[in-house]
């Protein structure tokens, strides 16, 4: 219960609160929680004609509401529920004034009521502030129309009482052609599910949110239109701000088409080339074939050079097979990603170590316990593949080694591929990730320049990036960033 003391403990404490509370213009009223008042400011004085005593020789705050109104209240507040509304406040001269009431239970740490706090405002005060308001608003009308965006007000019902000059820039309609229509009248059919929400709204909320809906031209017609609404449920009326976006939507609408086009252009290339490769191949495993035969039935006839030109036509036709290869495998790299499973790197690492043929003077050396990630198998194979089997194709040492570990970063996992091979000049950095580019004559070292292509293709899929640190004699190191959020933390 509170107790007198306990508000003029309160009083004394918050001698600036109580001050403003005096001085407010709305009247303000506490009662215990069995409807004993216990404190009014002036206000409350001046507007229901009762001092504290007399209210409560009254019958204390009921005698101040009908009976329904009494119970609607005082039901919600002995509950622990705010009660917001407007009401009739008897007088105590039996005059009846219209208020708008914001009651509220005070609940004490043990969720129990313990005493109710109402403030009423005067609402025919506030209809004189409104007509000021609508006054002021008036002598401002002509920002009203500056803006370029659609400006309009309708009442709760959704009928117009005002609209800016922009209804005719934009759709063509004159003032008098919208006041007194219903806004559901200029709304595209398709777009009613709005219109739903905003008849909701307005009897619920104070606030829509951003939504889209067509809108009618007076030509027939119909154009796009971004829309905010603000609902006042006092004064019973909505604004309402729409921008034009119809041309952002048709931008949209091409840039969808566009992109499925691409899509479209797209799988005809990899079409393209896995139906091309596959037609090339065939004559090429002829001509090697052929060229095969021709060296052993012909041996004995051929001298060096025929035999070399033989050769020489062997390695081509090989060579073309690869390149063919390697349009293929990169024509597989999807720009979506799918199967990905948890992939643990150290088994990656032997699956790779058995594929390839490592030479007596190459180690592999992997410093740390690589961590697990969500991976497509296939393609980190691939990437693992390629630039370990590049370190070897490419060593120059003998005593090479090739070592792997890894770093987690604030947002990447960094996995090192390091290697003491000839390294690379810092002016082809770019150049290797280019398709079929390779630093050395093809006649020197058979390659396809197509593998590091795939491995920055894969990474950028998965929204990495590749770093290449390196020197000439002195090794190259790539280091693959994958996104943190691949990586699959240990139990």
């Amino acid at each position: 219960m509170i107790e007198k003391t306990d508000i003029n403990k309160i009083i004394d404490e918050n001698k600036k609160i109580n001050l403003a509370i005096e001085d407010s213009t709305d009247a303000i009223g506490i009662a215990d929680e069995n409807e004993k008042v216990i404190y009014v400011n002036r206000a409350f004085e001046i507007l229901t004609g009762y001092k504290k005593e007399d209210l409560n020789e009254a019958g204390g705050s009921k005698a101040l509401y009908n009976n329904d109104a009494s119970f609607d209240i005082f039901s919600n507040l002995k509950s622990g529920h705010n009660w917001r509304g407007e009401v009739d406040l008897k007088r105590k001269d039996g005059k009846i004034v219209k208020v708008y009431l914001r009651a509220n239970a005070y609940v004490g740490e043990d969720n129990k009521v313990k005493g109710l706090i109402g403030i009423h405002s005067n609402l025919e005060e506030l209809i004189e502030l409104k007509e000021e308001l609508n006054k002021k608003i008036k002598e401002k009308s002509n920002y009203f129309n500056l803006s370029y965006d659609l400006l309009c007000i309708f009442d709760k019902k959704g009928y117009f009482k005002e609209v800016n000059t922009s209804w005719y820039r934009l759709l063509g309609w004159d003032e008098d052609e919208i006041i007194g229509k219903h806004y559901k009248d200029l709304v595209h059919e398709e777009d009613h599910y709005h219109s739903k929400l905003i008849d909701k709204a307005m009897y619920e909320n104070d606030y829509l949110g951003r939504f889209e809906n067509r809108i009618k031209t007076k030509d027939g017609s119909y154009k796009w239109f971004s829309w905010n609404l603000s609902i006042d449920r006092l004064n019973k009326i909505t604004y309402g701000a729409g921008r034009d976006i119809t041309e952002e939507k048709k931008a949209k609408e091409n840039e969808h088409k566009l992109f499925q086009e691409i899509e479209q252009v797209n799988k005809e290339l990899k079409d393209f080339a896995y139906i091309v490769s596959h037609d090339l191949k065939a004559p090429l495993r002829g001509i090697a074939t052929i060229a095969n035969w021709v060296k052993q039935d012909y041996k004995d006839i051929l001298d060096e050079q025929g035999n070399s030109m033989l050769d020489l036509l062997i390695s081509r036709a090989d060579r073309m097979k690869n390149l063919i290869d390697g349009i293929l495998d990169y024509s597989r790299v999807s720009r979506l990603k799918d199967n990905m499973k948890t992939v643990d790197l150290n088994q990656v690492i032997k699956d790779v170590k058995s594929i390839l043929i490592v030479p007596a003077n190459v180690k592999i050396i992997v410093n740390d316990i690589l961590p697990k990630i969500k991976f497509e198998p296939t393609k980190i194979t691939q990437i693992f593949q390629n630039l370990i089997g590049n370190s070897i194709k490419y060593m120059d040492k003998e005593d090479g080694f090739i070592i792997i570990k890894y770093t987690v970063k604030e947002e990447y996992i960094a996995i090192s591929i390091k290697d003491n091979g000839p390294g690379i000049d810092e002016r082809h950095f770019d150049k290797i990730f280019k398709m079929f580019q390779t630093l050395n004559r093809r006649d020197e070292i058979e390659s396809t320049g197509v593998g590091l292509t795939i491995v920055k293709k894969i990474i950028d899929i998965y929204g990495g990036f590749i770093e290449v640190n390196s020197q000439i004699t002195k090794g190259t190191e790539f280091i693959l960033n994958i996104p943190k959020k691949y990586l699959v933390e240990r139990s």
